[in-house]
């Protein structure tokens, strides 16, 4: 069965902790957005703001800036299992996978829905994890592009090997399409930590997939 893992964007490390804090039980990953404001508009909490905060969840980093590979440092002290980073966001992928090797997190990519998959097809050999994303990244709320089902089933017969991951408009409408699709793991921002109770929003999402 396809995994869920709660997303969190948020630029208050305040914020950060009280979800954090919510979640613990709950699940064992949790996906933490950081935004730069240059790659995207919205900005965030830094990959810093995350080293001292205490937490028995995995986190994925999914890095939605400029540079990702300036950013490894602090993935590495913030005790990240998994970073994520946008293939549009860089000029030389292999210099940044390369990079990622000196760091004992796990490395995936993230693609734009505009971005097409061939452009990941190079580096699958050397990555963990494929991202793709449901809506144009920045911010939470946004309504899941359709187009995003066949391209899991696409990326599915591309990269048997690789986890696939599914971020941005998932919910209780479209949770079932996107596992049938081929994802291994479902990144869910909205609805569950906009929710008033988040295990009763987890428990509702597992029974639908």
């Amino acid at each position: 069965m396809a995994e869920i893992i709660p997303a969190i964007l948020t630029a208050d490390p305040a914020d950060l902790k009280t979800k954090l804090g919510k979640l613990e039980g709950l699940t064992n990953w949790v996906s933490i957005d950081i935004a730069d404001g240059k790659f995207v508009a919205n900005k965030t909490l830094a990959v810093s703001d995350l080293a001292g905060i205490q937490t028995s969840l995995s986190l994925e980093i999914h890095l939605m800036v400029n540079e990702p590979e300036k950013y490894f440092d602090d993935c590495q002290k913030a005790k990240a299992q998994r970073v994520v980073f946008q293939l549009e966001a860089v000029a030389q992928a292999d210099q940044v996978l390369a990079k990622a090797k000196e760091f004992d997190f796990a490395i995936g990519i993230a693609l734009k829905p505009a971005t097409a998959l061939i452009e990941v097809s190079p580096y699958l050999d050397r990555i963990d994890a494929v991202l793709l994303l449901g809506v144009d990244p920045g911010w939470q709320g946004q309504e899941f592009i359709p187009q995003t089902l066949e391209r899991i089933q696409r990326l599915k017969k591309m990269a048997a090997k690789v986890k696939i991951e599914v971020d941005g408009g998932i919910n209780a409408d479209n949770i079932k399409q996107v596992a049938q699709a081929g994802a291994d793991i479902l990144v869910v921002g909205s609805a569950i930590v906009k929710q008033p109770d988040f295990g009763r929003a987890i428990e509702n999402l597992k029974r639908l997939i």
